[in-house]
C-alpha cells in the first residue's frame, strides 16, 4: 500500500521544506511526494504534479494522499467537491493534516459528518480567496486614485530581469504565438492567470 504527500505552493518563495519534513517523518518515502506551484484557484487534474499522481495511481498502488490542509486542494468548493468525488471513487484515503479530516472511516466508508466538513471548510478556503482578491483590487483602485505607480515599468532592469526567467520566458514564448488563451497557458506553465495577464502586458 503506497501513501504519498501532494503539496502546493503559490508562489516559488512560499517554502515546502517544513511539510515535507513533518509528513516524511510519518514514514511518508520522499520520492513519493507531488509538488506544484501555482494558484488554488487551478483546477486540482489541470495541475502538472496531479496529473503524475493519477497516472501513478495503478502503477504504485496508491491508497493514501496526504496533504497539509484542505486549502492545497484548490480554492473552489466546486472543484474540490470533485477532486474529494474522484478519491472516492478511487477508494483513496485522503488524509488533511491541518484540519484532522480523513475521508474514510475505519469502517471504510464516508461519513456524512465528514462530507459537510468538507463542504464547509471548502466554501470558507473560496470565500478567502474572494476576500483577498476584493481587497487586491481596492488597493489598486486606491494606488492608481493616489497616483502611484503599479508593477514593473515596461523596458526597466526588473522587467528584464523577470522577463529572463525560464518560465517566464515559456509564458513570452506561448502567448507570441498566440494559439492559446491566458488561461490555457497559465495550466500549461502551472502560473497563476494573474501573473500570465501582468508578463502580457509587459511584451
Amino acid at each position: 500500500m503506497c501513501e504519498v504527500l501532494y503539496i502546493r505552493r503559490s508562489t516559488i518563495g512560499q517554502t515546502e521544506s517544513l511539510t515535507r519534513q513533518k509528513l516524511t517523518m510519518d514514514g511518508i518515502d520522499p520520492q513519493n511526494v507531488y509538488s506544484d506551484t501555482c494558484s488554488g484557484s487551478v483546477p486540482f487534474f489541470d495541475r502538472p504534479s496531479v496529473k503524475n499522481l493519477v497516472r501513478d495511481i495503478p502503477l504504485k498502488g496508491i491508497k493514501t494522499v496526504h496533504v497539509h490542509e484542505l486549502s492545497r486542494l484548490g480554492r473552489n468548493l466546486q472543484n474540490i467537491l470533485e477532486t474529494v468525488t474522484f478519491f472516492t471513487e478511487q477508494k483513496i484515503q485522503l488524509v488533511v493534516k491541518k484540519e484532522n479530516i480523513r475521508l474514510f472511516d475505519d469502517n471504510g466508508k464516508v461519513t456524512t459528518s465528514t462530507t459537510l466538513l468538507i463542504s464547509i471548510l471548502g466554501l470558507v478556503s473560496q470565500l478567502e480567496r474572494e476576500m483577498i482578491l476584493d481587497r487586491q483590487k481596492e488597493g489598486i483602485q486606491i494606488a492608481r486614485l493616489k497616483g502611484k505607480f503599479l508593477g514593473r515599468k515596461r523596458g526597466s532592469v526588473e522587467g528584464r530581469r523577470f522577463l529572463e526567467k525560464p518560465k517566464v520566458k515559456q509564458v513570452v514564448d506561448l502567448l507570441r504565438e498566440n494559439r492559446l488563451k491566458k488561461s490555457e497557458v497559465a495550466k500549461v506553465v502551472g502560473l497563476s492567470p494573474n501573473t500570465i495577464t501582468k508578463i502580457s502586458k509587459m511584451i
